[in-house]
């Protein structure tokens, strides 16, 4: 029997040369990508010659009966020099080409001799090797079937027949048989030619049968080709991120049928599915067989950490001035870049790609290391008006880690980590003629308990005129790493999450107009959030949506905040890592508060009446600003914003306008509109708001996170600064610290805000909880234009406010913003205490320290801010249940401590006095969607 086996081997090996083979061979053009290179170096020679003085394993004929058939069946079997029924082994199965047999890989690639020699070099353990006749139709009783008829038939013998047969009867008789692991990790499937397509159609719809799988030449029966759905391929595209521990695919750039490997390839990259892409000097023969059984067998049986990453060894090191962090960076074999992070020793981001990809140039895969700098210190120090802290510290250490690629291009990689977190950025310093970026390969990969935070990123062009995204979700709360975003655009920065007990806070600095605002994007189930750029639909009339720079190039900051609740809420790395500020004369930049009449009185009351009794309301509240909103331009006119200009002067009250940012990402009609669009344009509009003593500038409905949008953001703000002009950008992208660098921007909506409570019930009755996310996530490292504190009801709104007065009165000073606008009618605060109105006229308009003292993301939230010498608390309920506070008064040194709270039926707040040199602590209890605030002096 085994004769005759070997036999027809040799017969049909002969055929598949003259026919399916030569074709595969001969087929012209062959036509080579980027990414069409060996990623290991070929085998040494003879590494597959049988080698004299060395054991050898054994090959055996087996039969067994196949019920899936109902017929009998043969295949071979290699078990490994001093095979023993007590242990067990891994196993191969490696499939046969077209109108061949199972004596392919032992006879013509010689597969035995491949790997007893890799065994006794102890390259890899001993396994068995499993040879199953592919084609259904050879049986013990029909060894050869009849070409003519199997070609008429389609080759039907090697498709979903076959399929059946491995799983129902050939694995499960050989781990009857045989001393053999029957989990899935230590079983592979591979294959060539035709065998190659079996491998991967059979072992990408079974990765919970097969943890590795290999396309060798892998021919056109692959599910990729002929049209069908590339779902086919992937039927579980989750599971093959997350689960396949190695897929490799390998083929000769003689080979005719690279096109199909290519395609899958492609495919594979596309859809973020982690694999070997090796393209060598060979064809369609047996020398590209063996090649590829000699590297992939050296990768199996191993986790995928295992083989994208020698843990071990990894290629950088560096912690964190206190030690308390420490980072990793790695390069696999196959020129990878990976980093991992590590709290206290526990690993809190797991190993997760590193790398970009420029239309021209690849520097994901093939890397080689180049230089390691020396761990340096990084102190500063900066201050800041408009930020948690006035006087900020940063001390950091930094490592450049430099690698080139297959081009000798160099890519640099800076990491810095502080005590509160790591961060990184890529640097490109040889770059002079103009450069794409299409995708970036950061990627922050999670243990799979870990808990998320998460906000939608809105789609692209949907919403009120078309003007999402402008980052205006609920964030979804303590959900599923892996959850998949709902609106199917990913997720929004800052994206909180939770590993062990160990928090971490994901965002983006240092963005500039050559890149685009990004976002992290996941699917169900996968644990790695990856950067996502912007829609191709995100961008300034006539611009480009990708990153893209023609100079030496620093991309923007990937930055992750990792410790307790308490580092998130008190962290300034986010402003640490951006730009210092631009060169102005920063006298005119005064924060403050600004009353605003169109939450109130929307559209309808944007006339010269109505604004001048919001003058007088700011007026007499000390705040500094009035904010007069869209159609100004119309219904009040340039000549009368003169005049009320003129008289808020007189009150000590500055004007804001609002603008539209115009461009054809929107269809909203509000005006003044299209005047900003233009250098030109906004010098001419800027100078005309200068002269009219205006202090700043609304600017709504942008078209999301574009470079070319980005670049717009920093235009207006460069030309802004020239004519001592405040800018508060509504309808708009994340700031992304933009505050720091360019300090006259005050603030930025980016928030599902208070505007929302008034239009939407489902809004209001939300707003408790959606409040207590935001001090942990958008407010953590941005102002932020929530417009919040409405004390007595919002007049214009058929919706039931359910926050409580002191909730409301908290958040004046829980939310940071450059300008806070509140959302307060002056006919409303008209019946508000004087107490409570004394104290919202001395509230500071900037801060000098931040100290949190208690919460959790959703639920409550406690924080203390200090202005001078006095410390003012304030804290809010999320729930609806009850919350207690105890808060300790020993730390902050003071005292008398005056509370606000809610009051009784009658009365919208209750006022209580503390000695607190007598009294150290005190304990409230907060109803649901209540709050608190506290002076201490």
């Amino acid at each position: 029997m085994f004769k005759r086996m070997y036999a027809q081997i040799v017969i049909l090996s002969f055929a598949f040369l003259i026919g399916f083979g030569a074709w595969a061979q001969e087929r012209p053009p062959i036509k080579l990508g980027p990414d069409d290179k060996p990623a290991f170096d070929n085998p040494p020679a003879g590494f597959r010659d049988k080698r004299d003085n060395i054991a050898h394993g054994s090959i055996a004929t087996v039969q067994y009966d196949s019920k899936t058939l109902s017929t009998r069946r043969e295949m071979l079997v290699y078990t490994p020099p001093g095979y023993s029924p007590d242990r067990k082994y891994p196993v191969i199965y490696l499939l046969h080409g077209l109108n061949s047999s199972a004596g392919q890989w032992p006879y013509w690639v010689r597969a035995d001799n491949v790997i007893d020699n890799l065994v006794v070099d102890g390259k890899i353990g001993p396994v068995i090797m499993i040879f199953p006749n592919c084609n259904t139709n050879v049986t013990v009783s029909n060894p050869k079937p009849d070409e003519q008829e199997e070609r008429k038939g389609g080759f039907k013998g090697y498709g979903k027949s076959f399929e059946d047969d491995l799983l129902n009867d050939i694995i499960p008789y050989i781990e009857s048989h045989y001393s053999v692991y029957t989990d899935r990790k230590h079983r592979a499937l591979a294959g060539l030619s035709m065998g190659g397509g079996q491998s991967l159609n059979i072992g990408l719809s079974h990765i919970n049968t097969f943890a590795y799988v290999g396309g060798f030449s892998s021919a056109p029966n692959t599910n990729e080709f002929g049209g069908l759905s590339a779902t086919k391929l992937l039927p579980d595209l989750v599971a093959a991120r997350e689960q396949l521990e190695l897929l490799w695919l390998g083929c000769g750039n003689k080979d005719g049928l690279i096109g199909v490997s290519q395609r899958v390839h492609q495919h594979l990259k596309e859809q973020g599915v982690p694999h070997v892409w090796h393209v060598d000097d060979n064809a369609h023969d047996d020398t590209e067989w063996a090649n590829n059984l000699y590297l992939f067998v050296q990768h199996i049986f191993k986790s995928r950490k295992e083989n994208e990453t020698s843990q071990e060894k990894p290629v950088a090191q560096l912690q964190s001035p206190d030690k308390s962090i420490a980072l990793n960076v790695f390069l696999s074999a196959s020129g990878e870049i990976q980093y991992g992070v590590k709290k206290s020793g526990i690993s809190v981001i797991e190993p997760s790609a590193l790398g970009v990809m420029m239309k021209e140039h690849n520097f994901t895969q093939r890397m080689k290391l180049a230089t390691v700098t020396r761990p340096e210190r990084i102190q500063d120090s900066y201050q800041m008006k408009n930020a948690k802290k006035s006087n900020i510290q940063y001390q950091a250490n930094q490592l450049v880690v430099s690698f080139v690629n297959e081009e000798e291009k160099k890519m640099d990689i800076i990491f810095r980590i502080s005590n509160d977190g790591v961060a990184f950025r890529y640097s490109f310093p040889w770059i002079k003629n103009n450069e794409t970026i299409v995708k970036e390969h950061s990627s922050f990969t999670f243990d799979k308990k870990t808990r998320a935070w998460l906000q939608p990123m809105s789609e692209a062009k949907t919403g009120f005129g078309h003007c999402h995204p402008s980052y205006e979700e609920h964030y979804l709360q303590d959900i599923s790493v892996g959850t998949e975003s709902p609106l199917k655009s990913g997720w929004v920065y800052p994206a909180l999450f939770k590993t062990n007990d160990t928090w971490v806070l994901i965002t983006e600095a240092a963005l500039d107009g050559t890149y685009c605002g990004t976002r992290l994007i996941n699917d169900s189930a996968s644990s790695v959030y990856s950067i996502g750029f912007a829609d191709p639909r995100e961008v300034f009339t006539g611009g480009g949506y990708l990153p893209e720079n023609n100079k030496p190039w620093l991309t923007p900051w990937r930055i992750i905040t990792i410790g307790s609740l308490k580092t998130i809420a008190e962290s300034t790395l986010g402003t640490d890592l951006a730009p210092k500020a631009i060169t102005i004369d920063q006298a005119f930049i005064k924060p403050g508060k600004a009353s605003w009449s169109w939450i109130n009185s929307k559209d309808d009351m944007i006339v010269y009446e109505e604004q001048k009794k919001y003058v007088d309301f700011a007026s007499s509240m000390n705040w500094q600003y009035c904010l007069i909103d869209a159609d100004w331009d119309t219904k009040i006119g340039y000549d009368k914003i003169a005049e009320l200009a003129t008289y808020a002067k007189q009150k000590n009250v500055g004007l804001i306008l609002w603008y539209n940012s115009a461009g054809d990402w929107n269809t909203i009609t509000y005006h003044p509109k299209d005047i900003l669009l233009t250098k030109e344009g906004r010098k001419k509009e800027f100078s005309r708001l200068q002269a009219l003593g205006i202090k700043g500038v609304k600017i709504d409905f942008f078209g999301g996170d574009g470079q070319s949008m980005i670049q717009y953001y920093i235009d207006i703000l460069n030309d802004a600064a020239k004519y001592k002009l405040l800018v508060n950008f509504h309808g708009a992208t994340l700031p992304r610290c933009w505050q720091k660098t360019y300090p006259h921007l005050m603030t930025a909506e980016a928030i599902y805000g208070m505007e929302m409570v008034t239009f939407d019930q489902n809004a209001a009755d939300k707003q408790a909880n959606h409040c207590a996310m935001l001090p942990f996530t958008r407010n953590a490292f941005d102002p932020m234009d929530f417009t919040p504190m409405n004390l007595t009801g919002l007049t214009s709104s058929n919706c039931i406010r359910k926050t409580t007065p002191a909730f409301e009165l908290a958040l004046s000073v829980l939310f940071l913003s450059g300008i806070q606008h509140y959302a307060q009618a002056p006919e409303g605060m008209a019946i508000v205490p004087n107490d409570v109105k004394d104290f919202l006229r001395a509230l500071p308009d900037n801060w000098d320290d931040v100290k949190f003292l208690d919460g959790y993301p959703g639920k409550y939230v406690v924080i203390a801010r200090r202005s001078g010498n006095r410390w003012y608390i304030a804290g809010i309920n999320g729930d609806t249940t009850v919350k207690k506070i105890s808060l300790d008064f020993t730390p902050f040194k003071k005292s008398k401590a005056t509370i606000f709270t809610d009051g009784t039926k009658s009365e919208l707040f209750s006022k209580t006095l503390l000695n607190t040199t007598r009294q150290k602590k005190c304990d409230l209890t907060l109803n649901g969607n209540s709050g608190f605030v506290m002076v201490l002096e």
